[in-house]
């Protein structure tokens, strides 16, 4: 695979998987990875607990809030493709970037797949019968259905970007500094780049 990911983490997020395991088993399938843990200086105790060769810990060098840090991990990143770590869901293996990869080197623009999700009710993974391709207009469609409740169906962390589309969407950018859901903005504008959004099973 010549393609290259970019694994984004920020110090906001306290994964509950096991995160050396999914990196691992990404390595034995011979990606390209690279992952970037943004240190933001909010939390002075804490600091990131994941080494490795592929592993780079950026700090902000001031307090600047969980979007900013995920987009100052965006602009330090390197790959062709990234990917959003989230401490409340998680692909479940690294066959969805492997598969996502291929839809990419077709013609998606934009691929998503089923994440679980971690509730205070357990984990869970909701089993909707997407379709394997949308136009924006039936992607979007197909979020009003679902009643705008996305994040049980597919989260910000069960989809891989393309990196120019997130910097022509302008990713985690508002005029507001105490804007939320940025992530369900930011996933809004790159449907409206793209021309095919697959998912990928």
């Amino acid at each position: 695979m010549s393609a290259k990911i970019s694994i984004i983490a920020t110090n906001y997020s306290d994964y509950s998987y096991d995160f050396h395991e999914m990196t691992k088993e990404l390595f034995l399938e011979d990606i390209d990875l690279e992952i970037i843990y943004i240190y933001d200086e909010i939390e002075k105790d804490s600091y990131p607990k994941y080494i490795g060769s592929n592993v780079r810990h950026v700090k902000t060098g001031s307090t600047i809030g969980y979007y900013n840090s995920l987009r100052f991990g965006l602009l330090q990143s390197t790959g062709d493709y990234v990917y959003f770590l989230s401490h409340e869901s998680v692909i479940k293996d690294s066959s969805f970037i492997k598969q996502a990869c291929k839809l990419y080197q077709s013609d998606a623009d934009l691929v998503f797949g089923r994440s679980e999700t971690t509730s205070e009710h357990g984990q869970f993974v909701i089993k909707h019968p997407f379709k394997e391709t949308y136009s924006p207009e039936e992607f979007l469609e197909e979020m009003q259905n679902l009643r705008m409740i996305s994040v049980d169906y597919f989260s910000f962390s069960s989809i891989l970007f393309k990196k120019s589309s997130l910097m022509e969407s302008e990713a985690f950018i508002s005029r507001f500094p105490d804007a939320f859901s940025l992530d369900t903005a930011t996933l809004l504008k790159c449907v409206l780049l793209s021309e095919n959004i697959s998912f990928c099973e």
